[in-house]
């Protein structure tokens, strides 16, 4: 397979944006025997050891670190590219007599995954540890994956239920050397009597099994529930009732009850991520079924057609905005900017309290939204 440099897709492309990758590797178990027959040894920089596998495999990996990463990921499409940006792995040699037959250590770094041409690759830089102040070399292909698995959801740990608010992508597959990987352990290895012609890695050779969770920025929320609390009162202080019906349920009683909400079918929030996890709305929103009825002194009006909207502020929080209907009329109930916590506006408290008869004030308490079923942008 000929050597190429890797043109690597920008963050900016069509896909769901990538903040990290967290790489689990465990050397083809004749790798290491071979490397040594040419001098070389494996270690682990940012890819610290791990131990062996059942199998015997020399295991390196970043859990429960990852490396910093860009780019965009679309399994669906088998496209994108994310980029690392840590040292992973070094290959140093062992030294000889004769100090011209040594080789020249490389490391591994920046490692990342290439979807190109249906085939998935592990891309990075292979450079000499000698020659920091030079050029970096070109990113290439430096392992392609041929029969890898795409997986991607919400984080789940073995026989449990997945984690709520959390998104990832994996990967995993045995991977196989390239020409280029090839050529740089050619320049590790030693030369002349030392190697005796031995330790020599050609294209197609083993590397070794590849996971590879590849963490969000961003998502999309799929399934959850919202809960809320809307709190009224008459100009006597006394409680205007708030009954749910058609959809939320009403739980706990007098000052401490909330309305929860199951989010409709259908429902696509964008979502904010911290590498995959504390996902939180980001964008568009939702819809809450059904409605409130609002009564006091006999009288009633109704809350209905709930919708909320998400803007998110600099500090990453997300600042909700809820809108409806009283009566059929649309209005906005709460919103303040800057504000996590919208307080009731002045508009829907002069509203219901023309509809009931007495001056009403109020709050919304904080909108608790969680999705238990997340995907990709």
């Amino acid at each position: 397979m000929a050597s190429s440099t890797v043109a690597v897709q920008p963050a900016a492309a069509a896909g769901t944006p990538i903040g990290g990758v967290r790489w689990v590797l465990a050397l083809d178990k004749r790798l290491p025997a071979r490397l040594v027959q040419g001098c070389v040894i494996p270690s682990g920089l940012s890819w610290a050891p791990a131990g062996h596998t059942k199998a015997g495999e020399e295991v390196y990996g970043t859990p429960p670190g990852y490396d910093k990463a860009t780019g965009s990921w679309s399994p669906a499409t088998k496209t994108g590219a994310v980029v690392g940006k840590a040292d992973a792995l070094l290959f140093d040699t062992l030294p000889t007599r004769n100090k011209r037959d040594m080789g020249r250590p490389i490391k591994l770094t920046k490692m990342g995954l290439e979807f190109a041409g249906g085939r998935l690759y592990v891309t990075g830089q292979a450079r000499t540890t000698k020659t920091q102040l030079a050029a970096a070399p070109g990113r290439q292909r430096l392992a392609v994956i041929a029969h890898a698995r795409l997986l991607s959801g919400p984080q789940q740990a073995s026989g449990r239920p997945p984690v709520p608010d959390t998104f990832q992508f994996a990967v995993q597959g045995r991977a196989t050397v390239t020409k280029a990987l090839a050529d740089a352990l050619g320049r590790a290895r030693c030369k002349g009597r030392a190697s005796g012609g031995r330790g020599r890695i050609r294209a197609g050779a083993r590397l070794g099994q590849i996971t590879a969770q590849i963490l969000p920025s961003a998502a999309t929320g799929l399934v959850g529930t919202a809960d809320a609390a809307l709190h009224l009162w008459a100009a006597d202080d006394s409680p205007v009732a708030v009954v749910a019906s058609g959809g939320p349920t009403t739980i706990g009683a007098a000052d401490e009850q909330y309305h929860h909400f199951v989010l409709p079918a259908g429902t696509r929030t964008g979502l904010a991520c911290t590498l995959g996890t504390g996902c939180r709305p980001a964008s568009a929103g939702f819809t809450l079924p059904g409605q409130l009825a609002l009564s006091y002194g006999g009288r009633t009006t109704v809350v209905a057609g709930l919708a909320v909207s998400y803007t998110l502020a600099s500090d990453g929080s997300s600042l909700p905005t809820v809108a409806g209907t009283i009566d059929g009329a649309a209005v906005t109930i709460a919103s303040e900017p800057g504000n996590p916590n919208p307080r009731l506006t002045d508009d829907f408290l002069a509203r219901v309290s023309a509809a009931l008869g007495t001056t009403v004030s109020g709050s919304l308490s904080h909108i608790d939204v969680h999705f238990t079923s997340t995907g990709a942008l």
